[in-house]
């Protein structure tokens, strides 16, 4: 039963971790979603198949690495065009963005100090102590302490990639403060805020918008990768691998179907993530259905590690019960679309839209409609006799001395 919760959850992080940089390169290309899609799922399973284990090892540093580095260079450069860190923190505390410290104990606001640990604290263990990637990359090293070492290691690097994350964010909300791109119709997701961003206000760094889809892929490749590969392993290790069939397959025989489950992971990946978007925001699925999904696993585990005299049948038993209801509130919320947080407000009076149309108010309000009727004639008159007339005749003596 975890075996099956934990594919389902991988599923379902594998379609939208393709979805996801597929909005990037929409924002920056005319490439549609579903062609990104596609292509991608098609590119990572090519080297899933072909390097295998090493290959996607490899890949992982490399491609985490390059994501790290993407979104700190941009994050830095449009932070230093908004006047340093400090700006951007107070634009970000002006527009209530900052909250730290609601003590508030009641379970029904949904952010507050304790809500946010525990949370914080369910995820972080989820993703080091009961994830099939995680648990393949701490089993690949020789010994247990240094296996303890990569796990301390894991979590400082986790804080410091969410920082950034969460940074680029507030420089994000610094820089579109005044002109939010998503109420004023210039994206049609909030999800395209980030590469939109870099083709505004970047577009004049040559290879700026390159470096920044190419760091999106990387990292979501490297998260594509390891999964798939994992899912492989499973299936292969709780599933095939005792069969009568398959017992007595060699090692070279077990790692090609190894590789052709990988394959199978990512085109099964490829149909949920052409599925994900209609869905509602990336953080809006991952952390409602995602954690639906994987709140069972993560009980099942803590339930084996601090109450052992729990029998299999009762483990089975509270793990589906808990499935079926979290997955019940999950599509409920997604398909009638309640329990949504209540948006922060957003200004657009910066737009480059609203401040012409505030000249114009203003304009006529001192000149007036007849008045302002004469000058846009007298504009015309002048821009015919100047530009337009077949013989490029100068002004009349009496047009002149009106115009003057």
């Amino acid at each position: 039963m975890a075996t099956g919760i934990q594919l389902l959850a991988s599923f379902v992080y594998m379609g939208i971790c393709l979805y996801a940089p597929s909005l990037a390169l929409s924002s920056v290309t005319s490439l549609p979603i579903w062609a990104s899609v596609l292509l991608m799922g098609l590119i990572c399973s090519f080297y899933i198949t072909i390097g295998g284990v090493k290959a996607v090892v490899y890949a992982d540093v490399v491609q985490t690495l390059l994501m790290f580095v993407g979104v700190l260079v941009v994050s830095v450069i449009c932070c230093q065009q908004l006047g340093g860190p400090a700006n951007v923190w107070t634009i970000a505390g002006q527009g209530g963005r900052l909250e730290f410290f609601n003590m508030d104990p009641s379970p029904f606001v949904r952010h507050t100090f304790w809500s946010t640990q525990i949370q914080g604290a369910y995820v972080a263990l989820s993703m080091a102590g009961f994830n099939q990637p995680q648990f393949q990359r701490f089993i690949s090293v020789r010994t247990l302490s240094l296996s303890q070492a990569l796990c301390s290691l894991f979590a400082l690097g986790l804080l410091l990639l969410w920082g950034t994350f969460y940074f680029s964010g507030l420089v994000a909300y610094a820089v579109y403060s005044d002109c939010d791109p998503f109420t004023s119709g210039r994206i049609s997701k909030p999800d395209q805020i980030m590469p939109y961003l870099v083709t505004d206000k970047l577009n004049h760094l040559p290879g700026m918008s390159g470096l920044f889809v190419a760091a999106v892929y990387g990292g979501v490749l490297s998260s594509l990768s390891s999964h798939g590969n994992a899912i492989a392993c499973v299936i292969w290790v709780d599933f095939l691998k005792d069969l009568p069939y398959f017992s007595n397959f060699s090692e070279r025989r077990s790692t090609n179907i190894v590789k052709f489950l990988s394959t199978m992971t990512v085109m099964a990946a490829i149909c949920i993530g052409l599925l994900v978007g209609e869905l509602g925001t990336i953080f809006q699925v991952t952390n409602g259905l995602l954690n639906a999904i994987k709140g069972p696993l993560g009980g099942i585990f803590l339930v084996g590690i601090c109450a052992p005299w729990v029998n299999k049948k009762g483990a089975a038993v509270g793990a589906s019960l808990a499935f079926l209801f979290n997955i019940w509130l999950a599509i409920g919320k997604l398909a009638r679309g309640g329990g949504n947080p209540e948006k922060m407000p957003l200004s657009t009076l910066g737009c480059p839209e609203n401040v012409n149309h505030t000249l114009q108010d203003s304009l006529n309000d001192r000149v007036g409609t007849h008045g302002l009727r004469h000058l846009v004639l007298l504009q015309w008159d002048h821009w015919y006799y100047k530009y337009l007339h077949p013989q490029h005749l100068p002004l009349h003596p009496h047009r002149s001395s009106s115009t003057a």
